[in-house]
């Protein structure tokens, strides 16, 4: 739990890096502004929204390599910060299961640098349709990308069949 990190590991983190740290049930606001966080290399936050922009604004996120945030339910501008080429320098695996990115959302993310530097990527349940799917396939930019999960998405032929015909996937 979130409590148990503070209480254990957080003294840690000055002497080696974490990179699989779990934090659920907490305020996170502390965590993400001690500097010492920034030794984490992967992260997956167990709560929504708030959890998600707090690690947004925190200026210690820059070492994280996988992000897990389900149900984050990712605004468009929170979307575009975590785009930002300087945010997440080194992020390559991204969770955002259940975070209602839509069309919208993964069309920032298919245009933005950090396309370009994902291997792994997971937006089930994100509501994206055929439109979202058809800017993904023909984005381009996806050229690292190994390990793409979709899914519980309501026109789920559609996105098939555009994900099908345009993929311009590696």
């Amino acid at each position: 739990t979130g409590h148990k990190f503070v209480h254990h590991y957080l003294p840690l983190l000055p002497l080696a890096p974490l990179w699989n740290v779990e934090i659920s049930g907490i305020d996170l606001r502390a965590i993400l502004s001690d500097e010492r966080f920034q030794r984490i290399g992967s992260l997956q936050v167990g709560i929504g929204g708030q959890a998600f922009e707090a690690l947004l604004a925190s200026p210690h996120k820059i070492n994280i390599a996988e992000l897990n945030v389900p149900y984050a339910g990712a605004k468009v501008q929170a979307t575009r910060v975590l785009c930002d080429p300087i945010a997440m320098p080194n992020l390559a695996r991204l969770n955002l299961d259940s975070s209602y990115l839509g069309d919208e959302g993964l069309a920032l993310i298919s245009q933005s640098p950090l396309a370009e530097r994902l291997t792994k990527l997971s937006l089930v349940s994100n509501k994206i349709g055929p439109v979202g799917a058809r800017i993904f396939a023909t984005s381009g930019s996806f050229q690292r990308l190994q390990s793409l999960e979709l899914g519980y998405d309501t026109p789920g032929d559609g996105i098939v069949a555009e994900l099908t015909e345009h993929a311009n996937l590696p």
